[in-house]
């Protein structure tokens, strides 16, 4: 066999599996994971060292309901390359699980504030206040989808938070408004509370690709299991007439799948690409070679969706209590 013959053994590899993140922070070490391994601790301190009133003006979660990840390889002798992608789709989960999620996720955000020793000013008292009054929201309250960083995310807020953005936000989808970061101030000062507004993104699946120069294998791995997206997650508030902006470090995650991988070709797809179509998601005709369908378990999905997102606010909650100390 000739050299030229080996260099053109480019090996393309795919692995669908259940597995669980190898690495980061599960939910599981919430309670006892030092905060900032988990989460940025450097502007949670000016916000609480001395300060214990807190109103949440806005909690939102945005929700990974298609991801693509590709990976390349050269050949031995540096030239042509092995190429391996998939596409990953959200399927058996509707707008409305989206919204219970949302809604139970805040109601437990809030009592973790609490834990904290915390005065949580009432939502009724927040959203009468002048300055709510002037939030500038997105132009799309319901059904609003946004492709950010490769993603598309599909966005809920909880109970009646309007949806609604600061300019930075990189899921406003360019309709973030400068006028709001004004705003979370002239609500500070009214309402002399600490302005928070989580806006978490999850995702069902970790993507992970391998390759590179001279590999003779370029392979992309997916994982089902829900994970919080460090890029695109932020306990936003208000600082002094600034804004402050609290990141998960790296990830945070929720052992144990949530469904079972489907091929979009697949017969008994039909329901899941229909149910994607109702979230305002196509993916085309259905065709095993362009993507794969999480049919996920409804129940289970929003299960560990919630332990995701009490583990993300337990390790805020903790973190709050350390710089209290």
């Amino acid at each position: 066999m000739s050299l030229r013959h080996l260099a053109c053994l480019a090996l393309v590899t795919l692995a669908l599996v259940n597995a669980p993140l190898a690495h980061a922070v599960p939910t599981s070490e919430a309670t006892t994971v030092k905060p900032g391994k988990a989460i940025d601790l450097t502007q949670v301190k000016p916000l609480f060292k001395q300060r214990n009133r807190v109103a949440i003006a806005g909690y939102q979660v945005a929700f990974v309901t298609h991801n693509k990840a590709t990976a390349h390889a050269m050949n031995i002798l540096g030239s042509g390359t092995a190429k391996a992608s998939i596409e990953t789709f959200l399927g058996n989960v509707d707008a409305a699980l989206m919204k219970q999620i949302a809604d139970e996720a805040y109601v437990t955000f809030v009592q973790k504030l609490q834990e904290a020793g915390l005065e949580v000013v009432p939502w009724e008292t927040v959203k009468t206040a002048k300055a709510y009054a002037q939030l500038e929201r997105h132009p799309k309250q319901t059904g609003y989808t946004v492709n950010f960083q490769g993603a598309d995310y599909a966005l809920v807020a909880a109970g009646d938070f309007p949806l609604w953005f600061n300019s930075f936000d990189g899921l406003s989808g360019g309709k973030g408004s400068k006028k709001n970061i004004k705003v979370m101030w002239e609500l500070e000062k009214e309402l002399n509370a600490v302005i928070l507004q989580p806006s978490l993104a999850v995702d069902f699946a970790y993507l992970d690709t391998s390759g590179g120069k001279f590999s003779k294998k370029a392979s992309v791995e997916a994982q089902n299991g829900m994970l919080i997206v460090p890029a695109a997650s932020v306990f936003w508030g208000s600082l002094g007439g600034g804004l402050s902006y609290t990141k998960f470090t790296d990830g945070f995650w929720a052992e144990g799948a949530t469904g079972n991988w489907t091929k979009a070709g697949d017969s008994n797809n039909a329901a899941l690409v229909k149910g994607l179509a109702g979230l305002g998601i196509d993916i085309g005709p259905a065709s095993s070679k362009k993507a794969i369908v999480l049919d996920a378990n409804p129940a289970v999905f929003k299960a560990k969706t919630l332990e995701l997102l009490a583990g993300a606010g337990e390790v805020f909650k903790r973190g709050i209590q350390e710089v209290r100390r």
